[in-house]
């Protein structure tokens, strides 16, 4: 560890000492530099040229068990795993090709991003909202692929079993259905059968508990098409990857104004302080003969 000298600290109070009344008494200067510099940063920051960006936001899928009690942990609901898609070679490709334009157009040019919801437990993951952002140079083809990249992860996210899933529901829905109408005829079947006036108590109580059993029936079924068109909404609305929104490209600058100023900024008053430092060295060293 090395002490500086008495001396040596003296010596770098009378530099500061002297920087700092080289900058005052040069004050124009840092402040020329500073004006300069923001001009500089805004000329960079419009020559810079203007790009297209648009964004889409997906709800990615959360697969439940077929009682639709427990989520089933896939990849699905990774927001790195869909980073992952949106970013390979097969992906922008099809961004590419939406839009018509060659195929590595959008290579480094789409970010993904989490958007936390707030939720954070294991078993809701999917609560959070994953934006995909592209920016391109033409305002359509870029809005196509950002809206390709969106379908790209729906196509990509929905396994085989949640398909299965949905399937099964919509079978099971149509055979529900079609039991209902057939216990519809035979009810009203039933009930003009018990209005005769010749029949027989014994026939009467007969009809009448085959009624009281159709209605039974009837009711039965419509409880389990009832339950069952639920679990299929929740299939189709949560465990299927859905796109909140479509992308609409909108114009922006290649540099942000704001930064390239503030760099600009700060760049010319380190420029002209160290100019005023200098110009103060110069004044005060000894002509020679």
């Amino acid at each position: 560890m090395s002490i500086l000298s008495p001396s040596s600290e003296a010596e770098r109070d009378v530099d500061l000492s002297r920087w700092k009344r080289a900058i005052t008494l040069r004050w124009w200067l840092p402040a020329g530099g500073a004006i300069a510099g923001i001009v500089l940063g805004a000329v960079l920051a419009v020559s810079g040229g203007s790009l297209f960006q648009a964004s889409v936001l997906i709800i990615p899928g959360q697969p439940f068990t077929p009682n639709g009690g427990t989520p089933v942990l896939t990849y699905q609901a990774s927001p790195r795993a869909i980073q992952e898609l949106v970013t390979s070679e097969e992906a922008l490709k099809a961004a590419a090709d939406a839009g018509g334009m060659p195929a590595n157009t959008y290579a480094g040019h789409i970010s993904v991003t989490t958007v936390t919801t707030g939720i954070t437990t294991a078993a809701s993951r999917g609560a959070n909202l994953i934006k995909i952002l592209v920016q391109g140079k033409k305002q359509k083809a870029t809005q196509e692929a950002a809206n390709a990249l969106a379908a790209y992860v729906v196509q990509h996210t929905t396994s085989s079993y949640i398909q299965k899933v949905i399937d099964t529901y919509k079978a099971d829905l149509t055979s529900y259905a079609a039991q209902l109408a057939a216990l519809k005829t035979r009810l009203e079947a039933l009930n003009s059968a018990i209005k005769t006036e010749k029949l027989a108590p014994l026939d009467q109580l007969v009809l009448v508990s085959q009624i009281d059993n159709a209605e039974q029936r009837q009711g039965t079924l419509i409880e389990t098409q009832s339950l069952t068109q639920e679990q299929l909404a929740l299939a189709e609305n949560v465990s299927i990857t859905q796109i909140l929104n479509k992308a609409v490209a909108v114009k922006t600058t290649a540099r942000s104004s704001r930064n390239s100023m503030l760099i600009g900024l700060l760049l010319g008053l380190i420029l002209g302080a160290i100019a005023a430092v200098v110009a103060d060295s110069r004044g005060a060293r000894p002509r020679t003969a």
